[in-house]
């Protein structure tokens, strides 16, 4: 080989030469950068559809909680316009088909085995993806997603295509120009090489080539120029994608927590009022009752009941008794200190915690405070009403350390101050 290569003019040793050189250099570039691109195409492609899973998911978790299997075939439809996925499937928590989309309706591949946690896979130039489904921290389901990567393998092709017209076109031009090669193919080929490797090493693909000539080369730095654009674009719409997504995500996230206090609000609060109601002030008399125990503090738990509404309510109907309870229970927030609580029982019934008494007649301050607020009318509707109340009055721990005493022994001290004449307080006891 070495002695026929010697045998060459200088001519032919030259475009051997530079033809061996430029068609090694173009060829490992061109792999490089198919492999390159295939490996990014692979990765961006295998996140496109993890993260469309993903929403899928996400979307049909109120399917899946609610068992609308019309709403979830509708969500996994959504999933037409990537005609890359050719199955998704939707799964309960029982692994139970739920939903399907199939791209094809030729499409006959059975279900499989459902995966307990995430899982991708890849067969061929397939790629499964299984999703689990989670509402609150629990799994609800799993979404199956089967997409087809034969794209990629039509990527290669082109990029062979392109190089194979390289090299022909260099072979023509260094028969013609031998005596010029090194100079018109050398520099662009180098150039070329070196934007390969500086996308490969650093997978920039903002950087572009320059177009040294207008022959091959030239049309070559065109073709990887828009490559790399196109590449670049489509990174660009990934990320503006994955931004969307995180801010929907961020959006749900709100609306979840926002519902989340509106439940919690509703489960301690009375709907009317606004109050705290049986729950909450349950709870809260227990804090305080551990609280004044370390403290060796008192407290007084009071019951209230109002002694003419339910004349006014039959009388005036519903609604202005409504209204009147509104303003009897804001009356009753206004004579009571920040630290004290106003609870809603129900009906008419509204139970008051005092905290840190400094002993019991300062209860009955509260108290005689609290009926002195409601001696002025309540003007509803032109309805100048004239309310009074009564109150029953249970002392910690002089009477008891339990809530539930507590409150029984105040309900039935407000029957005594009832019995009394109304418009009055009763300690329990007493």
């Amino acid at each position: 080989m070495k002695q026929w290569f010697n045998l060459r003019s200088i001519r032919n040793k030259l475009f051997l030469i530079i033809m061996l050189i430029c068609g090694t250099t173009l060829l490992l570039a061109t792999i490089a950068f198919a492999v390159s691109d295939r490996l990014a195409a692979r990765k961006t492609l295998t996140y496109i559809v993890s993260s469309q899973a993903t929403i899928v998911g996400q979307n049909a978790a109120p399917a899946l909680t609610f068992l609308d299997q019309r709403a979830a075939g509708e969500v996994l439809a959504g999933l037409a316009l990537q005609k890359h996925i050719e199955v998704a499937r939707l799964y309960d928590a029982d692994n139970q088909l739920f939903a399907e989309y199939k791209l094809s309706a030729a499409d006959n591949s059975p279900a499989g085995q459902v995966a307990g946690a995430a899982k991708l896979n890849f067969v061929g130039n397939l790629l499964e993806l299984y999703q689990p489904v989670y509402l609150e921290g629990e799994q609800i389901g799993t979404v199956y997603v089967r997409a087809n990567l034969a794209m990629l393998g039509n990527r290669i092709g082109s990029y062979s295509g392109i190089a194979f017209l390289v090299l022909a076109g260099l072979l023509i031009l260094t028969w013609l120009l031998t005596s010029r090669m090194h100079r018109t193919i050398s520099v662009p080929v180098n150039h070329i090489v070196d934007i390969a490797r500086q996308v490969t090493r650093n997978n920039d693909y903002s950087v572009r080539a320059q177009k040294l000539s207008n022959d091959e080369l030239g049309e070559l730095v065109d073709g990887i120029n828009l490559m790399l654009e196109q590449i670049q674009s489509r990174d660009t719409q990934l990320a503006d994608y994955a931004a969307e997504l995180e801010k929907r995500v961020a959006d749900r996230t709100a609306d979840l927590a926002s519902l989340t206090e509106q439940f919690r609000h509703l489960a301690f609060h009375d709907e009317l009022t606004g109050l705290p109601n049986r729950a909450l002030f349950v709870d809260l008399l227990r804090q305080n009752i551990a609280s004044c125990g370390r403290r060796q503090a008192r407290l007084a738990v009071m019951f209230l009941d109002l002694d003419t509404f339910k004349a006014i309510n039959d009388t005036l109907g519903h609604a202005v008794g409504d209204r009147l309870l509104v303003a009897v229970g804001q009356r009753v927030r206004h004579s009571l200190r920040a630290e004290d609580t106003v609870a809603r029982m129900g009906g008419d019934e509204f139970t008051i915690l005092v905290n840190d008494l400094a002993d019991i007649d300062a209860a009955g301050d509260v108290a005689g405070k609290i009926l002195a607020a409601l001696q002025s009318p309540i003007v509803i509707d032109d309805h100048a009403l004239q309310i009074s109340a009564s109150i029953g009055i249970s002392i910690f721990p002089d009477d008891h350390a339990d809530p539930d005493k507590l409150m029984t022994y105040a309900d039935g001290a407000m029957y005594q101050a009832k019995m009394a004449g109304r418009n009055c307080y009763h300690f329990y006891g007493l």
